[in-house]
């Protein structure tokens, strides 16, 4: 198992993973995945920007990803946004306590001060994940999300450089 920077030739498989964590309709915002040009533009804006981020590979097969997007507006450019997901037969297994970390340390050496996130209350070995890594929650957003007639809450979390935690795993 490999822990490394995306590559503009995993395109397709990236486009892949994602869409199949989207598909399942439970943690990502996005439920029907992406296109492979809107996955292609993606990844040149990390790697132009030089985003924090991360891909598990095991195999020659990707099968989680953590990414800190910076923020852009002036005022702004200290904080970054997290995304993360792991594929369905590599969850529970500490990996992604192993892809946060990995990220995490990447975002503070960029010289980022803050990584915010967003996470479906309901999600709860995600919500755990985070707090141990020494995110806090800042805010509820209730009723957030309606799918399929049932309502979802949102948490509002964040770390700060320099914050004690060590190692989620």
């Amino acid at each position: 198992m490999e822990v490394r920077e995306l590559l503009r030739e995993d395109a397709a498989a990236f486009n892949a993973m994602v869409n199949s964590v989207c598909r399942e309709r439970r943690f990502l915002i996005r439920l029907e995945g992406f296109s492979l040009a809107e996955t292609a533009g993606f990844i040149e804006r990390l790697l132009d920007g030089a985003w924090p981020h991360v891909v598990l590979e095991e195999s020659g097969r990707l099968a989680g990803w953590c990414v800190v997007m910076p923020r852009e507006p002036e005022g702004f450019r200290h904080a970054g946004l997290l995304g993360m997901g792991l594929l369905p037969p590599w969850r529970g297994r500490g990996l992604g306590c192993r892809l946060l970390d990995e990220c995490l340390e990447r975002a503070w050496a960029s010289g980022l001060e803050r990584v915010e996130l967003e996470v479906y209350a309901a999600n709860t070995p995600a919500v755990r994940l985070y707090e141990r890594a020494g995110f806090v929650r800042e805010g509820r957003k209730r009723r957030a999300r309606k799918l399929d007639g049932a309502y979802e809450d949102i948490l509002l979390m964040a770390r700060f450089a320099g914050t004690e935690t060590g190692s989620v795993g």
